[in-house]
């Protein structure tokens, strides 16, 4: 049996190094940026390590603290937890703290443990050699996984360099302050997000194993959701080599291999005489390639979620239900066709287009994703996630990926995302702070944003600084809605908000006042406030209490409007109108027709006015006093012309003279008042050309009657 087992190691390891000749392992870079002291002042380059939980999308502010004397943090018989059972620490309010320490001795997963349970809410190790920064990963052992499954801080590597100036500063007493940044430690290009999932389909290893099955079966929901939503697009993946081709023959290659060494899986219980082989796996690792691709035909992307947790539970390896026939149980369970993926599998020993897709796609790119050497591995935007396979951190990372703004509401949840607004948190204080109005803090996923209040918008005033103000709504959001568009509808401005509401009865509904329908007119004394109801409501001025309608009379009428009482009553405006031998007058309903001998009535004054008199200029007149004014402004422009033009050349003759003659005092004054009483002075004055006594043409037709509005 050992030496079955030497064997299979040494396949094995084999397998891993024709896999990883030419591999490329890439490291995955946050930022430290220390603040404080100006002596390491800068940002530094930190190592990701591939356990904790790192904070994805967000930063953490803090201070490092290095504990001298325990600082490599490994348990031993002295202090089990690495540190003195009441081990304490300066604390800063309102900082977190970074705990810095050395590496060597222990695992990296133990020191990190042991500085959570003391106090950390971060660790840095610091790297004992010189050499570039390299991941912290943690190992596969039982006594590893129970570190790992409770590290609930992140965790980086710092170069020995860099540490060694951070030393310096905190043995000399001083407060070293760093923000550690992981918001671009995974791209974030647009509105979705590209992810993958690096497995095998062994359920029967053990703690990392019901890991990794207990992973696949919580976030089933979330992935389902981001899928459907069109927020991500994911794709499983399974880790496959292949055998060397010395080794072809071998019972390692033959019982851990499909189609003749080429897709190749490590044995699930290390034993080749035990148990189910790798070649078994490598079967079930295509079967779900192909539930996955069968599934994308339908349209149901996350039917594989479905299978892989059904297959988990009901073919364990464990109860030897590992097989074929478990398998297609479970694919009829979530409604997929068997046959399409038996059509899809093929014939197991031959070459198959989806296990090659798997070996090329476990290689790095030139792109900056490096292979893919662990199992599990999540990939998001063709980076490496480091950390816990945890539900929690892997969806917080996801939605790290995101645009900044464009995360689904998935991403805000209080289990993802922590909400800086809660009362107390940084953002509530900051946003209560604002001077600008804009006090109310908006949680998002990497952070916090002030904004102003419901009901207000900000505008900038004349010096380009923002500030909060009333948003009236009434003219704006209101304007589309149906509640606030009714006849009878008053929609209601307040701070912050609005509020539309009817209001009453219109008056033609109640019918409460007078109407009148004759010779095709209609009379109503229904005189509507809605008009001025609606305006004051804009203004913020509640209508309760104010009539919708007041039932008036209209003009040509008399009385108090009400139906069930007065009403109105027509007025004869000939006993009060048009009187005189010179009018005739006839009343109508509502209205009345004045006529006069001769001339004009004019309602206004309640006389006849001659022809052409009063009521304004005619059209001709207008015309010629334009023409006139387009004359006199012509003629005056003119003569300033020659004014000015004369006056130029007598300058300039008077400088020629000057060369061959003297001229006296006098004569220059009297050629400088030569011009005193001419230009425009002299002309013709603008009311010679006054039109406002044209008379209008006369009318073919004797004398005109006069009609009230409602008769013209």
């Amino acid at each position: 049996m050992g030496a079955v087992k030497d064997s299979l190691l040494h396949a094995t390891l084999l397998l891993s190094v024709v896999f990883s000749v030419q591999a490329k392992f890439i490291v995955e870079h946050g930022s430290l940026k220390i603040t404080n002291p100006v002596e390491v002042k800068g940002d530094y380059d930190i190592a990701l390590a591939n356990f904790g939980l790192p904070m994805y999308g967000a930063d953490l502010r803090g201070v490092l603290h290095y504990p001298s004397g325990y600082a490599l943090a490994c348990s031993d018989t002295n202090y089990p937890s690495g540190f003195p059972e009441h081990y304490t620490f300066n604390r800063i309010p309102g900082y977190s703290t970074i705990f810095l320490l050395d590496r060597g001795r222990c695992r990296f997963t133990e020191k990190v443990i042991n500085a959570e349970k003391a106090g950390a809410n971060a660790v840095l190790i610091c790297d004992n050699v010189d050499e570039q920064l390299i991941t912290m990963d943690a190992g596969d052992d039982m006594s590893t996984l129970k570190y790992v499954n409770n590290i609930s801080i992140p965790a980086a590597l710092l170069t020995e360099s860099d540490c060694a100036k951070f030393k310096t500063q905190l043995y000399s007493s001083r407060t070293v302050v760093g923000v550690i940044d992981w918001a671009d430690a995974l791209p974030h290009p647009d509105a979705r997000v590209e992810w993958e999932f690096w497995t095998d389909s062994n359920n029967g290893c053990g703690d990392k194993c019901d890991s990794i099955m207990s992973f696949l079966r919580e976030f089933n929901v979330y992935s389902e959701q981001l899928e459907t939503g069109g927020y991500t697009l994911f794709k499983p993946h399974y880790l496959t080599y292949h055998c060397l081709d010395e080794y072809l023959d071998s019972r390692e290659c033959k019982e851990q291999c499909l189609a003749n060494g080429q897709y190749c899986s490590t044995d699930p219980e290390d034993d080749l005489d035990v148990g189910y082989t790798g070649r078994d796996v490598v079967l079930e690792n295509l079967r779900q390639l192909c539930v996955f691709q069968t599934s994308n035909k339908t349209g149901s992307p996350f039917l594989w979620w479905d299978y892989v947790n059904k297959f988990s539970e009901s073919c364990k390896m464990s109860e030897q239900q590992f097989n074929k026939a478990c398998a297609e149980r479970v694919i009829t369970t979530i409604g997929l066709n068997v046959n399409d993926v038996r059509v899809c599998m093929g014939n197991a020993d031959d070459d198959h287009p989806l296990l090659d897709n798997e070996k090329m796609a476990q290689m790095g790119d030139t792109e900056g994703r490096g292979d893919v050497t662990i199992n599990p591995t999540v990939i998001i935007n063709q980076r490496h996630y480091r950390g816990k396979l945890d539900t929690g951190a892997v969806l917080k990372a996801i939605c790290a990926g995101f645009d900044e703004g464009l995360e689904p509401d998935l991403c805000n949840n209080p289990s993802v995302s922590e909400n800086e607004c809660d009362v107390g948190k940084k953002g509530y204080k900051d946003c209560n702070g604002h001077e600008d109005g804009k006090t109310q803090c908006v949680d998002t996923f990497r952070g916090y944003e002030c904004a102003c209040p419901k009901g207000e918008h900000a505008l900038e005033d004349a010096d380009g600084n923002e500030k909060c103000q009333d948003e009236n709504e009434c003219l704006g959001v209101a304007l589309e809605l149906d509640d606030c568009n009714c006849p009878e509808c008053v929609c209601i401005n307040s701070v912050p908000g609005f509020k539309c509401e009817k209001v009453g009865e219109l008056c033609d509904l109640e019918k409460s006042c007078w109407t009148l329908d004759v010779d095709d007119k209609h009379y109503s004394a229904c005189n509507s406030s809605m008009e001025k109801l609606k305006a004051d409501g804009v203004k913020g001025i509640s209508p309760h209490g104010k009539p919708t309608f007041e039932c008036v009379c209209p003009v040509g009428f008399t009385g108090n409007g009400n139906l069930y009482s007065d009403g109105c009553q027509n007025v004869n405006e000939c006993e009060l109108k048009c009187q005189g031998t010179d009018k005739t007058c006839e009343d109508h309903i509502g209205s009345f027709t004045c006529t006069c001998t001769d001339g004009l009535y004019d309602a206004e004054i309640d006389s006849c006015v001659a022809k052409g008199s009063g009521g304004g200029l005619g059209g001709g007149a207008v015309v010629g006093i334009i023409f006139v004014l387009v004359v006199v402004f012509a003629i005056g422009g003119y003569g300033l012309y020659k004014y000015r033009l004369r006056s130029y050349m007598d300058a300039e003759i008077r400088a020629i003279m000057a060369q061959y003659m003297p001229l006296d005092k006098e004569a220059e004054d009297d050629f400088q008042g030569g011009h005193g009483e001419g230009g425009m002075a002299n002309g013709r004055p603008l009311s010679a050309m006054d039109g406002n006594n044209a008379e209008l043409p006369a009318s073919d037709e004797g004398g005109m009657e006069y009609k009230s509005p409602d008769q013209v």
